[in-house]
């Protein structure tokens, strides 16, 4: 990044540009192109999509976006650990009405879902394209809705990479476990934490998730410090552009001066 050849460095976060900046590397500041595109498409997961006896969206008490990642077969393991976390928090709750949006992948397969939810003791409700099966006074939905799972949940137990780092972009938590891999390995956990800060909780039991969500939940301070680092460390929409605009400029000033046209 110091040659003499290299024209611009784009982070990934304020915190990493200022440090190349004291370095005298051409860092830019402009965001993280992984922030783009995340619009919500206006999906709701509201009674109308599920039975007449379900719970508008405002009666429930905590929406937790799972986040079991993208690999094949990978996320089909992460899911089984993610499902016990589940299992840990309905306990803690158990008299609160609780929705879980499952994000999944296209690459993954809902008719391998389905038996483990099963085995938990969850009973499908509705069948797809958007499955929603019901335990107790909790609702789990299976949807691709990506985007909308991530604006509408309150936080994320998550095992992946690249959607934990967008969901924590927007300003709030998410709640990791360790895995087996080959991606997502208690080292890689780890390193999450350090590249996040406050915004991840590595939580290294499924069985202990319950009380990190009820800390979590009480403290409301530490909320407010992670949707100030989530914005901080992921930076702002818009980071394609800026970066492709500032390339121009950068670019055609060097033509300019070699007088090149």
């Amino acid at each position: 990044m110091q040659h003499s050849r290299c024209r611009a460095v784009f982070p990934r976060d304020t915190l990493t540009a200022e440090v190349l900046q004291q370095w005298k590397i051409p860092a830019f500041d402009l965001g993280n192109p992984m922030m783009d595109g995340l619009e919500p498409s206006g999906q709701g997961f509201q009674a109308d999509h599920f039975q007449a006896d379900h719970f508008q969206r405002g009666d429930y008490r905590l929406t937790c976006v799972l986040l079991p990642g993208s690999r094949v077969p990978e996320a089909y393991e992460n899911w089984q650990t993610m499902l016990q976390a589940v299992a840990a928090v309905q306990k803690e709750f158990v008299s609160e009405k609780l929705l879980f949006l499952a994000a999944i992948a296209p690459s993954l397969d809902l008719g391998a879902l389905h038996p483990m939810l099963e085995s938990q003791g969850w009973q499908l409700l509705a069948p797809s394209p958007m499955p929603v099966l019901k335990q107790g006074t909790s609702t789990l939905v299976l949807t691709s809705a990506f985007n909308d799972c991530l604006h509408q949940a309150d936080l994320a137990i998550a095992m992946s990479g690249t959607a934990t780092e967008q969901f924590v972009g927007l300003g709030k938590p998410a709640l990791i476990l360790p895995g087996r891999g080959p991606q997502f390995t208690a080292k890689f956990a780890e390193a999450q934490t350090r590249l996040l800060g406050i915004s991840v909780i590595l939580v290294k039991s499924p069985t202990d998730m319950a009380r990190e969500v009820q800390l979590l939940l009480q403290d409301a301070t530490r909320l407010q410090w992670i949707r100030e680092n989530g914005k901080r460390r992921m930076g702002k929409a818009g980071a394609a552009q800026r970066i492709a605009d500032c390339l121009r400029q950068v670019l055609g000033n060097e033509a300019i001066h070699k007088g090149v046209k």
